[in-house]
């Protein structure tokens, strides 16, 4: 168990995946520090960074790939952790927007002044609500049984073909007004050429596809950079929708720091980002592509 453990530490050894890698770390210790909640008849479920932190593996093992010359591999890996961190915001959304009391509830409930007491109970009133699941949508439904481990029986068929494949969640996601602009006037493009690169790989599209895993074949160097830059696009598109429908899981450290040590929060500090990601983003979403919306 300690040869694994020290393993799963190791930093990845291309600089370019280290920087994402690290990136996926940091915003699981967000993922940990807040996690979302899913409450259901089948008990109560923390949703926390392991999905990210997989994903922060996924990228160590596409590192181990890449450095031996198996491309084929690491794209299909490639296409494994698109698939994942897409997917982890679907799911972490449609926890967190679970239906509750409303205002309106709550002040016919409680009352318009907020105590200690009908907090408690309008806390549990919630609990009580979510669990029952009967304002619960079918999509809600689906989740939780992806949550509760229970969604790979024969008899959720239904449930597992209508509701998860990427494709599918890209469409709940772009229900909302934000995320639907961000695809459409940024992000299309780069999802449009990433999508049919690693279908080209998993699909095996061609001899070359196939080919890509023979070390001697074709530029190293090239294929290295075509695998660097396909994971450059899809954590661009992850961090871009992952800040508006979850904001808080890419806020930088300084809040919750300020606040661990007893110091008043410095003004503002909780909208703060964490710096890798606005580096990173800066770099490669804002220099590379929104001038050229801007300009078209």
């Amino acid at each position: 168990m300690s040869d694994i453990f020290s393993a799963n530490n190791e930093r990845c050894q291309i600089a370019e995946l280290d920087e994402i890698a690290m990136i996926l770390m940091g915003i699981s210790d967000n993922m940990f520090s807040g996690p979302s909640v899913s409450v259901s008849g089948s008990g109560t479920y923390f949703l926390q960074g392991e999905s990210v932190t997989a994903s922060e593996n996924t990228i160590k093992s596409i590192d181990f790939c890449c450095q031996r010359g198996y491309f084929a591999d690491a794209f299909t890996l490639a296409r494994k952790y698109r698939d994942d961190v897409i997917q982890y915001i679907f799911v972490a959304q449609i926890v967190e927007n679970m239906p509750r009391l409303d205002d309106v509830e709550f002040k016919k409930l409680y009352g318009t002044d907020l105590t200690v007491d009908n907090l408690i109970q309008a806390i549990e009133s919630e609990m009580g609500i979510l669990a029952a699941g009967t304002r619960k949508s079918a999509t809600d439904l689906a989740v939780e049984l992806w949550v509760y481990d229970i969604l790979e029986e024969e008899k959720y068929f239904k449930e597992r073909k209508k509701y998860f494949d990427t494709s599918k969640y890209i469409i709940q996601l772009v229900k909302d007004d934000d995320i639907k602009h961000l695809m459409e006037i940024y992000l299309k493009d780069i999802w449009k050429e990433t999508d049919r690169t690693l279908n080209n790989y998993v699909h095996g599209n061609g001899r070359k596809y196939i080919l890509d895993n023979y070390p001697s074949y074709g530029n190293y160097k090239e294929r290295k950079q075509k695998l660097i830059e396909t994971l450059r696009n899809i954590t661009s598109i992850f961090i871009s929708i992952l800040s508006i429908a979850l904001p808080n899981k890419i806020q930088s450290s300084d809040y919750r720091d300020d606040m661990e040590f007893g110091i008043t929060p410095r003004e503002g500090c909780q909208y703060w980002v964490m710096p890798m990601i606005v580096e990173f983003m800066d770099i490669y979403i804002f220099q590379r592509y929104i001038p050229i919306y801007c300009s078209s």
